[in-house]
């Protein structure tokens, strides 16, 4: 589960240059579009419902609990959930509340340079199943490169990458969860509080197995980066317009995927309560 996470991960990061000092208002609605399109939000939010249905169903492949009848009302409920209209909104309104004009001028003009480019080039090609299994091939190769390493915990921390997909991880694995109340009896449906607890037991190890994929796909991603190529992305995303920015990119993706999980969430437990008394549907 981690290696899907840090695929979409890898191409949500936005990568961009430059310093807010101006005081100024917030942000109109043409530069709100074209960022969301530029750094590829757009894209990644219309990819939820896709990804947490594969979830669902690679699940059931493997398990046989859920009807063929449940597992299309299952899709409805992650189409309705994971709205991809309603999720772009959630995060333009986070977006506009909490950047400034300036900042987002700023992300845009990285977005055009010749190095945002070129970084948006490399992560489109690490989103790739075959550069998957390149990755993994040359992990070693790519760990053993102290100052490298050293590069990419930086920009782990700077961009929060780990916190944001382990934020994921611990979602989808409440829809898991939910989802597996379909085929369960009567006596034993989860309730939305129980999935919860049950979706954090493991969240430690969760968390070191992402950090450790996070850093071998950003090693990977950005192989072809000078030191001081990747020094400057670096060097923007420790300052106060980069922390500004990746914050809020993380909180606003983490919000977003939290409220669409426990919508999700609550239609799956009470079809499963509903299914077991044998009343209607939600």
């Amino acid at each position: 589960m981690a290696k899907t996470f840090i695929i979409i991960l890898l191409t949500m990061l936005t990568l961009y240059a430059g310093i807010c000092t101006a005081e100024d208002t917030g942000p109109g609605p043409q530069l709100l579009d074209s960022l969301m399109d530029r750094s590829g939000l757009d894209r990644q939010l219309e990819q939820m419902s896709p990804l947490i249905k594969d979830v669902i169903i690679r699940q059931n492949d493997r398990n046989k609990t859920v009807s063929v009848e449940d597992m299309d009302e299952l899709g409805h409920f992650v189409s309705m959930a994971c709205d991809a209209a309603a999720m772009k909104e959630s995060v333009r309104k986070h977006m506009q509340i909490n950047l400034s004009e300036t900042d987002i001028k700023a992300a845009l003009a990285w977005l055009r340079s010749s190095l945002g480019a070129k970084v948006s080039r490399l992560e489109r090609a690490s989103a790739t199943p075959a550069a998957q299994t390149e990755k993994q091939k040359m992990g070693n190769k790519l760990i053993e490169n102290a100052g490298r390493l050293a590069r990419a915990r930086k920009l782990d921390h700077a961009v929060k990458a780990t916190e944001t997909a382990v934020s994921m991880a611990l979602n989808t694995r409440s829809v898991e969860l939910a989802a597996q109340a379909i085929g369960t009896p009567h006596k034993s449906y989860p309730t939305m509080e129980s999935i919860r607890q049950e979706a954090l037991k493991n969240k430690g190890q969760i968390q070191a197995d992402l950090e450790k994929e996070t850093l071998l796909s950003l090693l990977y991603t950005y192989r072809n980066l000078s030191d001081a190529e990747f020094d400057r992305y670096l060097d923007f995303a420790a300052s106060d317009s980069g922390k500004k920015y990746f914050f809020n990119m993380s909180e606003a993706l983490s919000d977003a995927m939290t409220n669409s999980s426990n919508y999700l969430v609550s239609l799956i437990v009470i079809k499963a309560g509903n299914k077991a008394s044998g009343a209607a549907k939600p």
